[in-house]
């Protein structure tokens, strides 16, 4: 779990079902395909500058925190030193969490599966870049 203060105000965030559910309506790469969760996890294993940013997202209830609030709340952990150590933090609850390891799995066998037929007209680095993101991928879940 997650414990997070900003302005003046305690919120804990837990990568659950909830999360994943909302990971899925945020940051899906096509309208229903319910890959957002997976994307998160995507987001921090090729250092995403947005990776954290879009998990607090997640994590905090949308009425009570804005964007602004959030962008503040990070611009305060950079300038204090912490964001790095905050990064990890949050990977590591991420990787963590079943719902969020099933999704990335689940998308990992399906983008191994049919990765020959979408690679086809790819040029030779958009060749080497999936393929190194799906290493890296596979990294994260071993």
């Amino acid at each position: 779990m997650i414990e997070l203060t900003i302005n003046k105000k305690m919120y804990e965030g837990k990568f659950n079902f909830k999360a994943m559910f909302k990971a899925n309506q945020l940051y899906s790469s096509q309208g229903s395909s319910d890959d957002g969760a997976s994307q998160l996890w995507i987001a921090f294993v090729t250092g995403d500058d947005s990776a954290v940013y879009k998990a607090l997202r997640v994590l905090l209830p949308n009425a009570k925190v804005i964007d602004d609030e959030i962008m503040d709340f990070l611009d305060e952990k950079d300038a204090a030193g912490e964001y790095e150590q905050f990064s990890k933090d949050l990977e590591s609850e991420l990787q963590n969490s079943g719902f969020f390891r099933r999704a990335a799995q689940h998308w990992l066998d399906f983008t191994d599966r049919y990765k020959d037929v979408a690679t086809v007209k790819m040029e030779t680095g958009q060749k080497k870049a999936m393929n190194s993101m799906l290493e890296e991928m596979r990294k994260s879940l071993s």
